[in-house]
């Protein structure tokens, strides 16, 4: 790697002891690099005022689809879990920010799809501020939809920020929690950067995949962000932010194709497309035979995830992969065995006529064309 490149790193945490499955899901595991002499030009353009549009150009998406593997113990099976994260880049000498910034409409800062969608409208402003032991913490917009939660963050300090000062987020140095009740895990954003005018900046992100089960984010909640480390100065910051996804859910649609595809046993049914601002969820089921699956450690073992990709039939180009994974635990059903999925896609920026959903089963793919109008 040259010294002006650095890395997107995406970590998974896998709970499976099967030495043969964690090596067919390396390829799902990717380091995507950019250059910061070209970051260090753009990043930050669009903070200095909220009416600044950056500019569109694209770099590589920066969430992979990851392999999943569960095991099911007696009658119900209980799922691995993963972690998804987001790793902004780190650079030097940023430009000045002020007292209104959009961090989440940046492409080089926020994960491309959401920069999407906070661009098209769809983000919310919150600006609120906390101080303790004299640095300063200030929100300043939330996004939201079903399965991605990310805000933007700016420190200063009065005595001046140093080294020793620069927020990392993460599960050791924040807490967030939806309506007092339910905590976030795998918490991530990288390092802050540092600005011209002696602040640090970045954005916190979560994903809905990080815990199991599964679970969505609400319509609307109450988000609770307590921070308990700064670099190294501990206190608390204490936020509670309100969160709506109702801009986002009204430009939602729902599509329930509900076809399915078989081939040597496996049996897939594309059940719902979900195109939302940002990303594009394909709920689907897989049916194994039991007797296919297998035993592991006295337990059966649930089929891997079945590879899903979609094409825009307007332009001919396959939707970007974002993630996804079990959405229910697998179970028994007289001899098959079931579980939910959930494939999940950048959402392209002008909607086409179709998709087309390629469903890979075995040695060949199979075609399923889902009307979008």
């Amino acid at each position: 790697m040259g010294e002006n490149d650095c890395d997107y790193i995406w970590n998974g945490v896998k709970k499976v002891n099967i030495d043969e499955r964690i090596r067919n899901s390396k390829p799902y595991f990717s380091a995507h690099m950019v250059n910061t002499a070209t970051m260090k030009d753009r990043v930050f353009t669009a903070l200095r005022d909220d009416s600044t549009t950056p500019t569109l150009q694209r770099r590589s998406h920066r969430r992979k689809r990851w392999g999943f593997v569960s095991g099911a113990a007696a009658l119900l099976a209980v799922a691995s879990t993963c972690a998804v994260g987001f790793v902004s880049p780190n650079a030097a000498n940023l430009p000045i920010i002020g007292a209104v910034f959009d961090l989440l409409r940046d492409q080089n800062i926020a994960p491309q799809d959401i920069q999407q969608a906070v661009i098209e409208g769809y983000g919310q402003r919150i600006n609120q501020s906390v101080t303790d032991n004299g640095i300063t913490l200030t929100i300043g917009n939330v996004y939201c939809d079903q399965n991605q939660l990310a805000f933007d963050m700016v420190e200063s300090s009065v005595n001046g920020d140093t080294a020793d000062q620069v927020f990392v987020p993460s599960d050791q140095t924040t807490t967030l929690t939806i309506n007092g009740q339910r905590s976030l895990i795998n918490i991530s954003g990288g390092e802050f950067c540092p600005t011209q005018n002696g602040r640090y900046a970045g954005i916190v992100y979560n994903n809905a995949f990080n815990t199991w089960p599964y679970r969505p984010f609400p319509k609307n909640f109450q988000l609770d962000v307590q921070i308990h480390q700064v670099g190294s100065i501990h206190g608390s910051w204490h936020f509670v932010i309100p969160v709506s996804q109702a801009r986002v859910l009204a430009a939602t649609k729902v599509f329930s194709p509900m076809k399915t595809v078989s081939d040597n046993g496996r049996t897939v049914k594309v059940k719902r497309v979900i195109v939302g601002p940002a990303q594009t969820l394909i709920d689907y089921q897989v049916t194994d035979p039991v007797a296919s699956v297998g035993t592991i450690g006295g337990s059966l073992g649930i089929p891997d995830i079945s590879h899903i990709t979609v094409l825009n039939n307007n332009s001919g180009v396959r939707l970007l992969d974002a993630g996804g994974g079990p959405i229910s635990s697998a179970q028994i059903r007289g001899d098959t065995v079931v579980q939910e999925f959930q494939a999940v896609f950048m959402t392209p920026r002008s909607l086409p006529a179709s998709f087309t959903i390629q469903v890979g089963l075995g040695p060949k793919n199979t075609a399923i064309v889902v009307p979008l109008k």
